[in-house]
């Protein structure tokens, strides 16, 4: 069985991740929003909204693309204009899914699938243990139990795991957990970036090797399962998987040096819209490229200085002489978070190592 063959294979998307509020009804331990801004932040109204969702539509339908939006949060649930805001999304034909939590009530999952809900998104951060660790007590009974009323609603259940030292060890069999009891349609993993309360979560960090060899255990684990005749579909959301098939040599992109065909998106296939209508290049870089209360989507996307100097591929240290340059470049939320700068190496890369 080719590795290449496991992932999924979608049409170009492009994406804004948009967090309509910091309230929320879970206090993670290494949760990306600093607990001062929590309830600080002054949501945007409904007005300010919509014309950015107009904006989106007008240019996914320029560039012939698809558009989607993943309304999170905190929980975005918790905003009782919530539904009028998805209506809007769907009148202009823009997809949209939930990053959330497992809270939602059945009278919303049900408000959810009929409007069309790409999917609903939880997190999983292993085993009883170590989810309740970082997500509270009785967290990891309540997403079992909630991805199974997800599924009972005919809604796309999807598990992201946040990757660290305390778990590496028990994501693949989290992964191999869900799937063989049915509990997941898609399943992916990011590694931890130390911001908000993430730089408080983990004193070590994950060696390049130790990661190589979680990518493998990773790899070995969905071949498994695919083996085995279980229906699941694969992210790849980390471009270090670029580098495990170039190993392999299955490859699937061509590396030629002055394209982008995959690897970290920044500035590539979306953007993040935070609480206050500021728009990040990616919300785990926590960074500000402009604002959606003056500016158009259009014009931060192409014409952000930040953002074109984010685009050039060759100020990134060690990506710069990489063979997959094209499709890889590391993570740059790792690489900013761990040494304070975006154009540093991946931490995990283990390329020449």
């Amino acid at each position: 069985m080719k590795a290449k063959d496991i992932f999924i294979r979608e049409d170009f998307v492009f994406i804004l991740q948009w967090h309509l509020t910091n309230r929320c009804d879970f206090r993670c331990n290494h949760c990306y929003i600093p607990n001062e801004k929590k309830k600080a932040e002054e949501e945007l109204t409904f007005e300010q909204i919509t014309p950015t969702i107009d904006e989106l539509s007008d240019l996914v339908s320029r560039w012939g693309v698809r558009g989607k939006i993943h309304y999170t949060g905190g929980n975005p649930l918790l905003r009782q204009d919530i539904f009028d805001i998805i209506n809007y999304t769907i009148d202009k034909n823009i997809e949209f899914g939930i990053l959330g939590n497992p809270t939602a009530s059945i009278d919303e999952l049900r408000q959810l699938k009929k409007l069309g809900i790409t999917k609903y998104q939880i997190s999983l951060d292993g085993f009883k243990e170590n989810h309740d660790y970082i997500r509270g007590q009785r967290a990891f009974d309540k997403a079992i139990n909630f991805l199974k009323v997800l599924k009972e609603n005919d809604i796309f259940p999807d598990v992201m795991s946040t990757v660290t030292k305390r778990n590496i060890n028990e994501i693949p069999e989290l992964a191999k957990y869900l799937y063989e009891n049915k509990l997941v349609k898609r399943f992916d993993f990011a590694r931890l970036v130390p911001i908000g309360q993430g730089q408080t979560l983990e004193t070590t960090h994950i060696s390049a090797q130790e990661y190589r060899n979680f990518m493998y255990k990773m790899l070995d684990t969905y071949k498994e399962l695919k083996s085995n005749n279980v229906k699941y579909k694969i992210g790849a959301k980390d471009p270090l998987w670029s580098l495990v098939l170039y190993e392999l040599g299955e490859s699937t992109h061509d590396h030629r040096k002055d394209l982008i065909c995959g690897g970290c998106g920044v500035g590539i296939s979306g953007l993040t819209i935070d609480v206050d209508g500021t728009v990040q290049s990616c919300r785990r870089l926590n960074d500000n490229i402009g604002n959606i209360k003056n500016q158009s989507l259009w014009e931060i996307f192409f014409n952000s200085n930040k953002l074109n100097q984010m685009r050039n591929q060759y100020s990134i240290e060690k990506c710069n002489t990489c063979d997959i340059i094209s499709a890889c470049r590391g993570c740059r939320a790792v690489a900013n978070g761990v040494n304070g700068n975006y154009f540093a190496e991946d931490p995990q890369c283990w390329y020449n190592i």
